[in-house]
């Protein structure tokens, strides 16, 4: 939960310094490359948590489908 809440608190964070460096730009080309910039540094932020997993945290499980509601109560009936 942790993890969590920090990864959110920087993406909120970087949003608000995106957001206050468009309205400081000027009009015109300026901001234009200051709103694409921001964007991709808020793309960025938001994709941290990728570039810092370890490989085996990203592997997917693929022995077999997960359970399903059916078979989870066929299992607790007896």
């Amino acid at each position: 939960m942790a993890f969590l809440r920090q990864w959110l608190l920087g993406v909120v964070s970087c949003a608000f310094l995106v957001s206050l460096l468009d309205q400081l730009t000027p009009e015109g080309s300026v901001r234009k490359l200051a709103r694409f910039s921001g964007g991709l540094v808020l793309i960025l932020c938001m994709l941290r948590p990728l570039g810092t997993a370890e490989p085996w945290e990203l592997a997917l499980d693929l022995d077999g489908p997960p359970p399903t509601a059916w078979h989870w109560r066929s299992n607790t009936a007896t």
